[in-house]
């Protein structure tokens, strides 16, 4: 670990607001931000960001809504044809 360099990294400008509903992972070795939202005046209940740190900036790459049977737990990969695929839980 003494080769190891730290350093704080804020969350996108957007997000700065919110409390809850973020996950930071890696995702294709890179570290990524999940963060889910929901908006009631759409056809759809929740979206879910997905951002990506490159070079000390965030990049949104991706946004899916999903319909309120089921929620995300979190996006395990992405397709060559742009698809994502997701790990999801259920509630009772």
């Amino acid at each position: 670990m003494e080769n190891e360099v730290f350093q704080r990294i804020m969350i996108p400008d957007r997000l700065l607001t919110v409390t809850d509903s973020i996950s930071i992972r890696v995702l294709e070795r890179s570290i990524s931000l999940f963060h889910s939202r929901q908006e009631w005046d759409r056809g759809y209940r929740y979206y879910y960001d997905i951002w990506v740190l490159e070079m000390d900036s965030w990049r949104m790459i991706s946004t899916i809504p999903v319909l309120a049977e089921g929620k995300i737990a979190w996006p395990l990969a992405f397709t060559a044809n742009g698809g994502v695929h997701f790990t999801t839980r259920c509630e009772n």
